[in-house]
């Protein structure tokens, strides 16, 4: 195999300490295909390398415009804690993809942490349309609508009130679905919040907000 097949080989099964190592033999070529860079430095942020796949990522992009690969470099903004930048790349995607699920989901992420709840809670139910429900977002959708008092559409509503009625047991996160339907006033909602709240109580992290829900109850 060639350097570039044995490359390929290891990105493409997941093996990217192995794929950086090869990898950055071929990108020191500057005739690199910018296909293979972009690559290179996916599995640098893979790797946990985040300021070199920005580097490499950009290098890429610049050459040849991707929008997957420009998904990885706004995650690496991100990671790196540089929310302008991973904003500003998300919006790139969106403006070429409007319903890239991978980039309204981080653009939503992103506004929540810069405290703009309601502009997240919109990209939200954004995703929510191009992606259906998920329950890490919908974890932090109904975080913004139970602590930051954002209410969502009616048709949001409707698809927690659903969800109610169907949602496992095992579930982690179907306390929030629960108090959402406390909110709006479903019958017998105090005692399935309750009973989904003891379920999820395992989760020794989330124990400061059972004690606030819990006070609000």
């Amino acid at each position: 195999m060639t350097d570039l097949e044995r490359f390929l080989d290891a990105y493409e099964h997941d093996r990217y300490p192995e794929a950086a190592e090869i990898g950055a033999g071929l990108v020191a070529d500057d005739a690199c295909d910018p296909g293979v860079v972009g690559s290179y430095g996916i599995v640098l942020y893979y790797c946990g390398r985040h300021e070199e796949a920005v580097r490499w990522i950009t290098r890429s992009l610049d050459r040849q415009d991707s929008v997957p690969k420009r998904v990885f470099l706004a995650n690496a903004y991100h990671a790196l804690g540089e929310k302008t930048a991973a904003l500003r790349e998300a919006d790139r995607v969106i403006a070429a993809e409007p319903d890239n699920e991978d980039a309204l989901s981080l653009l939503a992420m992103v506004l929540y942490e810069l405290e703009l709840y309601a502009l997240s809670a919109a990209i939200f139910e954004r995703y929510f349309e191009a992606a259906g429900l998920s329950e890490p977002t919908l974890a932090v959708y109904a975080g913004i609508v139970l602590t930051k008092r954002v209410h969502p559409s009616d048709a949001c509503q409707a698809r927690f009130r659903s969800l109610l009625h169907t949602i496992e047991d095992t579930a982690t996160d179907c306390w929030l679905l629960a108090y959402i339907a406390v909110i709006y006033g479903e019958e017998g909602a105090r005692d399935r919040y309750r009973h989904f709240a003891a379920l999820a109580r395992e989760a020794a992290e989330r124990q400061g907000v059972f004690d606030e829900i819990d006070a609000i109850l």
